[in-house]
């Protein structure tokens, strides 16, 4: 079933704008808006409707989703630091979609589930303890039930570390892409032999499209179509060989380990960042087979996701 009025998508990153591009390949009216400020790798790209809005401003979203059918929320809260702004904006939010009668695709991160080493699917609790995984599970906690009180028609969709084009706010975008590239020294959050489940940006996109699309989704938590995992290692070298690099040694790599945090000073940013490393020091994998199974749709293959990444970024 075709998903009718406008496709509204809020974030500054490539999970926004991959989003923007799938849902005009289905045909629809799509717009991304910009908070105003957000960090960007690159200029906003030419190939999507984009306008800036003032996040702060009383009432924004009601005018901005005066139109929309679908609001999709794709802003990137998956890294340091947290935003102590964002609950009462998710909440002014959720209420311009409600007032707009539109339905809300809300765009996760995997931190509440907490570390484990378990292979996780959708009904694995959420039993994250951690400042950053906790932040991140009230959030979507909120959005369910927004949707169980008849407020808002809402579905979760959880994606792994982001990496494609224009991915900015993963440890796996462009930045650490880029660096690889260039020959710099390399940081990588946790370890190296630690497989980690990523997620392609133009998977996100068509994934999420097909979630608007549906009668049955709403209400639900969906694990979106993901790579099998992979090493930071695999993906250094794999990234360096696109470039006709040898493999990197140890010795241009550090690891940011949960005993040694990524910041020097103090406070709750500190302590998140410790319980987000410890997180990463681990084995990840997020299981898409409920997705797959219900749409058919698999993940683009790990080769592949690199070459098209790697290109965007010679395109530029």
């Amino acid at each position: 079933m075709r998903a009718q009025g406008e496709h509204i998508i809020v974030g500054s990153d490539g999970a926004a704008f991959a989003t923007a591009r799938a849902a005009q390949e289905r045909g629809y009216d799509a717009l991304v808006l910009v908070p105003r400020g957000a960090p960007s790798v690159r200029m906003l790209p030419s190939d999507v409707r984009v306008r800036d809005l003032d996040p702060r401003e009383k009432n924004v979203f009601v005018r901005a989703f005066k139109n929309a059918g679908f609001v999709y929320y794709c802003c990137g809260t998956a890294t340091l630091p947290l935003d102590d702004d964002e609950p009462e904006r998710l909440a002014r939010v959720v209420e311009g979609v409600r007032q707009a009668r539109a339905k809300f695709i809300y765009c996760d991160a995997p931190y509440a589930y907490g570390p484990t080493n378990r292979a996780l699917s959708e009904e694995i609790p959420q039993r994250a303890r951690d400042p950053f995984g906790s932040f991140l599970t009230a959030l979507a906690q909120f959005v369910l039930q927004s949707h169980r009180m008849g407020e808002i028609e809402a579905v979760l969709a959880r994606h792994g570390d982001l990496f494609g084009p224009q991915v900015a706010r993963s440890y796996f975008g462009e930045p650490f892409v880029l660096s690889v590239m260039q020959r710099k020294p390399v940081t990588v959050m946790g370890r190296m032999n630690s497989p980690r489940t990523l997620t392609y940006a133009p998977d996100l996109g068509r994934a999420l499209i097909l979630l608007a699309e549906q009668q049955d989704t709403w209400g639900q938590l969906w694990h979106l179509p993901s790579a099998p995992p992979v090493t930071p290692e695999r993906l250094i070298n794999t990234l360096r060989a696109a470039e006709g690099l040898a493999p990197i040694s140890h010795k241009e790599i550090r690891e940011i380990k949960s005993e040694r945090p990524l910041f020097s000073f103090g406070g709750s940013r500190q302590i998140a960042q410790r319980a987000l490393a410890r997180f990463y020091e681990g084995p990840f994998t997020l299981l898409s087979a409920k997705f797959e199974r219900a749409f058919g749709m698999h993940a683009t293959p790990f080769k592949d996701m690199v070459e098209e990444t790697v290109g965007s970024l010679k395109r530029v």
